[in-house]
């Protein structure tokens, strides 16, 4: 155990860091248990690194169908290979019947995109295992009102 004065300067100079690289307080929290600080010590150290964790998702494999039991069937999947999670590889797409608060229905909307990628269901299933993945940018429009994200790639009917 080291003899370390934790003072009100102290304090303050990791309250700025912290905030600095937007920690919050869950996360310090989470920080704080078990063997974590002494964990990050090493790094500083020079004796241990940090590897980030690559999200890879299998675009390949047969989607998981919540409504099977309900008599619903995998009506379409277009498989997409392994997609290495990326956030700003998305792009938003919206129909000119869906800007300006207009509304489209979904078969119109099915025909628009069947000459652009779209992610399939197995995104879609990625994310909600990894909620902490999802950005924020993709809850909300611009205007603040609720974003609701189709994967258009899977069909189930």
């Amino acid at each position: 155990m080291s003899n370390l004065t934790f003072d009100v300067g102290l304090a303050a100079k990791l309250k700025v860091a912290f905030a600095r690289n937007d920690w919050t307080e869950q996360l310090i929290d989470a920080a704080c248990e078990g063997d974590k600080l002494g964990q990050f010590r090493q790094v500083l150290l020079g004796r241990a690194v940090i590897t980030q964790v690559e999200h890879v998702i299998d675009c390949d494999a047969n989607p998981f169908n919540p409504w099977a039991n309900d008599g619903f069937t995998i009506e379409e999947h277009q498989k997409g290979g392994q997609w290495k999670f990326d956030p700003k590889q998305v792009e938003f797409f919206l129909a000119s019947g869906q800007k300006d608060g207009k509304v489209i229905e979904g078969n119109k909307l099915r025909k628009e995109l069947a000459k652009k990628s779209v992610f399939n269901a197995n995104v879609l299933d990625y994310l909600l295992a990894h909620p902490e993945l999802i950005p924020d940018e993709w809850k909300t429009d611009g205007n603040g009102n609720t974003r609701y994200i189709f994967f258009w790639g899977t069909v189930y009917r």
